[in-house]
């Protein structure tokens, strides 16, 4: 008769030799299933959102490297979506024994988006629609469903990331925009990108510039123009008659941290003389030369809230908000705002 070590011993045995066969498997017909896998999303496509979609080659190269040529999505009687190139991205090894897609490195050439709003509609209206969903009567928790998708989200995001040649253009019934994307490159936590933005009025260059770490969940990056003068936000003045403007652009995202119940993401935005001008603002141009939003957000299992230790800052007037919702009981939405003496007195 076993005695219970040999039985843990025997199962541990079972369950690696499990393991090791499953793996042997999936090494075996990964490219089988790679193809499974298409022809799926081909179908469903073609069935839920009435779009074709094709791809002329996909091959695992090595243990954990994909690459993908030639990626087409075209909504039916409609203009094409998209299309790429060429993909190549590899994913880490051991993050994905324990089904968990983590992206290593990605790399992508040649490649647009195409959003156009035309007589026919809109060649993405199809994945706008909403589905139907069984109301379960159960209230979703906040801060577990954030820090789920902060976390499928950053883990598709590479830690050596080179993307070149991406285009985003916009066509909303003659009104152009068009962003390309020239180089975009993440490499030692260090991101540097350069873009060209064209439009019926105007083209300038962008960069996008400084450090992030995706494994961490921690980046401060900064926004600005390549060439002299204010970035032009595009498309507004077209569409809305808005013209507006800026020097720079700064994110910071210092904390994101699951805290027992509660998540915490801690950071700071500025923005750098942000000009507006329309008529039904004012008659001259409105100027804003800072814009800081130091931000504390919260999330809990049943509310949302911008912690009031936030604050706000606009040229020399700041601000603590207070903002709060919470489904415990219903939907109840609170907001306040508090100032020190110093800062009350600035206002007047």
């Amino acid at each position: 008769m076993r005695t219970r070590k040999q039985k843990i011993v025997l199962s541990a045995k079972i369950i690696s030799a499990v393991f090791v066969l499953v793996f042997i498997v999936m090494i075996v017909f990964r490219d089988a299933l790679l193809q499974k896998a298409i022809s799926v999303i081909t179908n469903k496509l073609d069935r839920e959102y009435d779009s074709s979609f094709s791809i002329k080659k996909a091959e695992f190269k090595g243990l954990t490297a994909v690459e993908i040529e030639d990626i087409i999505l075209v909504p039916h009687q409609k203009d094409t979506l998209f299309r790429i190139q060429n993909i190549k991205t590899s994913v880490s090894f051991w993050p994905l024994l324990m089904g968990t897609i983590r992206l290593e490195s990605l790399k992508i050439d040649n490649g647009f988006v195409q959003l156009v709003k035309a007589d026919y509609g809109r060649n993405f209206d199809a994945f706008l629609r909403k589905k139907d969903t069984v109301d379960t009567g159960e209230k979703p928790n906040y801060a577990k469903l954030a820090y789920r998708l902060l976390n499928r989200g950053l883990n598709l995001v590479p830690t050596d990331m080179h993307l070149q040649n991406l285009t985003l253009r916009m066509n909303d019934m003659g009104k152009k925009a068009t962003m390309r994307l020239n180089t975009l490159v993440l490499q030692d936590k260090q991101m540097e990108s350069s873009i060209v933005v064209q439009t019926n009025t105007f083209t300038q260059r962008w960069k996008i510039k400084g450090f992030a770490d995706p494994r961490n969940k921690q980046t401060d990056l900064r926004f600005f123009n390549i060439d002299t003068g204010k970035i032009k936000v595009p498309y507004f003045d077209e569409r809305y008659g808005i013209k507006s403007s800026f020097d720079s652009i700064r994110l910071n995202v210092s904390n994101i941290d699951m805290d027992g119940d509660e998540l915490h993401i801690d950071g700071f935005t500025s923005v750098s003389n942000f000009t507006i001008n329309h008529p039904k603002i004012a008659s001259k141009d409105v100027v804003i030369q800072k814009a800081r939003f130091d931000y504390n957000f919260l999330f809990g299992e049943n509310f949302v809230a911008i912690d009031s230790s936030s604050t706000v800052q606009l040229n020399q007037i700041k601000c603590h908000p207070y903002v709060s919702y919470n489904n415990e009981n219903g939907q109840d939405l609170h907001a306040q705002g508090g100032y020190s003496k110093n800062e009350r007195a600035e206002l007047y």
